[in-house]
């Protein structure tokens, strides 16, 4: 008998659909697990005298299941992609020097440069987010998206208006690496190892993320899952590939040290708990004569999710009344580095809220707001999803 201990998840990208490479797979941290291979089954519809069913036959054969996991940097990143049918991640930069000041705005703020360029070689753009570190003022510091780029001008927003402050201290400013919603589809490997069996593998070809699904809470793990879709899977009494890459150790994030912002229209709210869901509302495409689905295709990419909030202003409520389109961001930092630790921030620039209701549900307790929204693509950015990473420094 197998202890589910003794599990591990491997897995390597495919070049060609539902083909493994051959090349060395990577360890996959995660909670549990459900993926493998299911059956459509249906019986003969011939009439016997004796009023019994005369066969059971095979229909189709696919492969689905769910991956579930606490996050932590690093580890499902490719998995992220996939999920948002992305690219490669892109868009980093950084640039460090005394150069730099603030001028103070309305809900956003001004810094400039006094000589260089932040539009050539590192190149910084609109939309995009930064974490800025180093200005004497506090209030300076922090993760901020671009309102608008010049050579020598950053306007951001997120921080707050910020506060003047002349040249002189050392200040760093990094853009993170983004990914956004896209329409590349990608599939991978995936290998069950039971490792207090004897030579007992399953092999899960044609792997991809169908959905995956967020969560966080006050005293809860952020955790994380991915729904997979794919071809076929089989027992083996040998690996895919011998090599198995070590997993990273960095540490998982919580919802109490590593939610550092939980922000609707810019601004962090008192937010108790928060679930999404993603799906890219993948289908298989059955052909007569193969055993699992020849390829499958996609659809919309669709994100729906509830917070749960104290009620203190009415601000969001009157959004759902009025039906107007709101920013939501949430930025998870696990403080491991020596100045700043590894970070993500989940950003969606347009939602609406499909469903509110202030509610006293009990004496001696709080007055909780819940939330229910709908993603859609934003007009001025054309994308409805974002998910950004900087590296602890």
């Amino acid at each position: 008998m197998s202890d589910t201990n003794r599990v591990v998840l491997g897995w390597r990208e495919e070049a060609a659909y539902g083909v493994f490479d051959s090349g060395a797979l990577q360890k996959l941290r995660f909670t549990g697990e459900s993926v493998g291979e299911e059956s459509e089954t249906d019986t003969s519809k011939e009439i016997r005298d004796d009023g019994q069913v005369p066969d059971v036959q095979r229909m189709f054969i696919h492969t689905a299941g769910d991956i579930n996991g606490e996050l932590s940097y690093g580890t499902y990143d490719s998995f992220l992609r996939y999920g948002l049918r992305s690219g490669a991640w892109a868009g980093g930069a950084t640039v460090t020097g005394t150069i730099y000041s603030v001028t103070a705005g309305s809900g956003q703020f001004t810094i400039t440069r006094s000589s260089g360029d932040f539009t050539s070689g590192q190149v910084f753009a609109a939309n995009q987010w930064v974490r800025i570190r180093g200005f004497a003022t506090a209030a300076n510091n922090g993760y901020a998206k671009i309102v608008s780029v010049t050579t020598t001008t950053l306007v951001v927003k997120a921080l707050g208006s910020g506060v003047n402050e002349a040249a002189g201290a050392t200040v760093t400013i990094e853009q993170g690496e983004q990914i956004v919603n896209g329409t590349t589809l990608k599939s991978f490997s995936l290998q069950k190892q039971f490792a207090d069996l004897s030579n007992v593998y399953v092999h899960l070809l044609g792997q991809m993320v169908s959905g995956m699904n967020f969560g966080f809470g006050a005293g809860e793990f952020v955790t994380i899952s991915f729904n997979l879709m794919g071809k076929t899977g089989q027992t083996s009494t040998s690996p895919l590939n011998a090599t198995l890459n070590a997993t990273n150790t960095n540490a998982v994030m919580q919802g109490v040290d590593n939610v550092a912002k939980a922000m609707i229209d810019f601004v962090d709210g008192a937010v108790s708990k928060f679930t999404e869901s993603i799906t890219n509302n993948l289908r298989e495409r059955k052909v007569a004569g193969l055993r699992g689905p020849e390829s499958l295709g996609s659809g919309r990419h669709v994100a729906t999710g509830t917070i749960t909030r104290y009620f203190a202003t009415k601000a969001q409520y009157d959004a759902y009344l009025n039906f107007t389109k709101s920013n939501l961001a949430f930025i998870f930092d696990d403080h491991s580095g020596a100045n700043v630790g590894n970070a993500y921030i989940v950003e969606h620039p347009s939602v609406k809220f499909t469903k509110a209701k202030p509610s006293a549900t009990a004496a001696d307790a709080d007055t909780m707001l819940d939330l229910d929204f709908t993603a859609q693509i934003d007009a001025t950015e054309l994308i409805t999803t974002r998910i950004v990473r900087f590296p602890a420094a």
